[in-house]
């Protein structure tokens, strides 16, 4: 999931055509100018941009412009936000953040008006996670985020082992990446992801980073669950050695750092790996014969499952709302929906779109879908988690001391249980300073 995150990151590239030169900031005269604001480089951007052509194409009187900002999202917004300049569509971080402090547009009676009964066209409950705000509608998903294990068919050809299947174990697994390391030929079982990509394995140990409401981390992330998850996952790399050490990606290949997962298992040096569907797209465009299969399930006998759904507002301040509405439900709609699904970098939040192109058929595919089923169990990630009855803005530095403890205890190898004590007590602290500048 920090991929998610990272799309809202840093440089300013203004599109508004695919060749990547800028799009002007004025609409023709006589139309309305919609102005659209996205995050993605330019691999996400031929299915933006189809939407965008063919939603002008069908509405002469209205103009969407559409700018990338893919290096420096966070910081335009907040100025433009500043400045009482908003881009018409956006996205926040954290909906409630947004919500509370009165900078989106309640589309409720937008969707009474029209018809437009969510329960009826997304997947839930990724939709009201991240849609949903104190029973009002303030987003609309542009797709949905699941997570699951692939693996590359052809080293489990090669080495003759089976294929990973649905209702594995932990044992399993291990036992599975096991077979399949073979440190002469530097192939490994499987790799640290990013840990964004880890919530499901991390759930099914009873481990958590910080409490329900995100106020305390400390008999969180330093539990003996989380302990167990993060010994877990040291193990595989220092104990079993079915995981290569991070420092040695760079010898598989030059990777830069924060790339390296991804593109060593594009390689062909791993046989399986956590990621999040949208990483899917890269390793088809390179020709990869791939295999998905569900988390092993938990200690607890379940079968968790994690999904988020990037979610896009219409700001408050925007001055043709009929029509910035009118666009959003086409974009995040059916028709948007499946434009951008077909770019194979997407997977649909729109039911019906995945039912139109038959993904619960497809062998790839239909793990991904099957992880939205309402029998799996889930939760909201840290960020998005907030205090009962918390007006503004909640973002306390929780992910800092988080990434550090990772760094530790994969990096240096350093002990478990004290790189979590320190993590919880600089988290806490970072809670409580934030609470004393912010109030409530």
């Amino acid at each position: 999931m920090k991929k998610a995150i990272t799309l809202f990151l840093v440089c300013c590239l203004l599109i508004g055509t695919l060749s990547g030169c800028s799009s002007s900031d004025k609409a023709s005269p006589g139309k309305v100018k919609i102005s659209w604001w996205v995050a993605d480089t330019a691999t996400l951007l031929e299915g933006y941009q189809k939407i965008v052509t063919e939603f002008n194409l069908i509405n002469p009187d209205i103009e969407v412009v559409l700018s990338s900002y893919p290096s420096d999202y966070q910081s335009k917004v907040k100025a433009a936000q500043a400045a009482k300049k908003a881009p018409d569509i956006y996205i926040e971080e954290v909906l409630a953040n947004a919500a509370t402090s009165g900078l989106f547009l309640d589309l409720t009676p937008y969707m009474k008006a029209d018809g437009f009964v969510p329960d009826d066209i997304y997947y839930q409950p990724y939709f009201d996670y991240f849609c949903k705000y104190e029973d009002k509608y303030f987003a609309l998903p542009r797709d949905v985020f699941s997570l699951a294990i692939v693996y590359n068919k052809t080293l489990f050809d090669e080495a003759k082992i089976p294929y990973p299947e649905e209702g594995w174990t932990m044992d399993e697994f291990v036992e599975t990446a096991t077979k399949m390391t073979d440190h002469d030929k530097k192939q490994y079982g499987t790799i640290m992801p990013d840990i964004w990509s880890l919530f499901p394995l991390m759930w099914s140990f009873g481990a958590d980073m910080v409490n329900e409401d995100a106020t305390m981390a400390t008999g969180t992330i330093n539990s003996e669950a989380t302990i167990k998850f993060f010994k877990f996952m040291q193990d595989m790399v220092y104990v079993d050695n079915i995981a290569p050490m991070p420092q040695q990606l760079e010898a598989f290949g030059g990777q830069e750092e924060g790339a390296g997962s991804a593109n060593i298992f594009q390689l062909g040096k791993i046989a399986m790996m956590p990621v999040e569907r949208y990483a899917v797209g890269d390793f088809k465009a390179a020709g990869m014969d791939l295999g998905a299969v569900s988390f092993p399930i938990g200690a607890d006998g379940e079968q968790w499952t994690y999904g988020s759904s990037p979610a896009f507002s219409i700001s408050s301040s925007c001055k043709h709302p009929e029509e910035t509405w009118k666009f959003l439900k086409y974009a995040f709609g059916p028709e948007g929906s499946e434009i951008l699904a077909n770019t194979g970098y997407f997977f649909p939040a729109v039911k019906s779109v995945a039912e139109k192109l038959n993904l619960e058929s497809d062998p790839l595919e239909s793990v991904f879908l099957q992880q939205l089923d309402t029998k799996n169990k889930t939760q909201l990630a840290f960020w998005w988690r907030r205090p009962e009855g918390w007006t503004g803005v909640w973002s306390p530095d929780i992910l800092t001391p988080w990434e550090t403890a990772w760094d530790k205890i994969l990096l240096t190898e350093k002990d478990v249980k004290t790189s979590l004590d320190e993590a919880a007590a600089e988290i806490d602290k970072n809670i409580e300073t934030y609470k004393k500048q912010k109030g409530n």
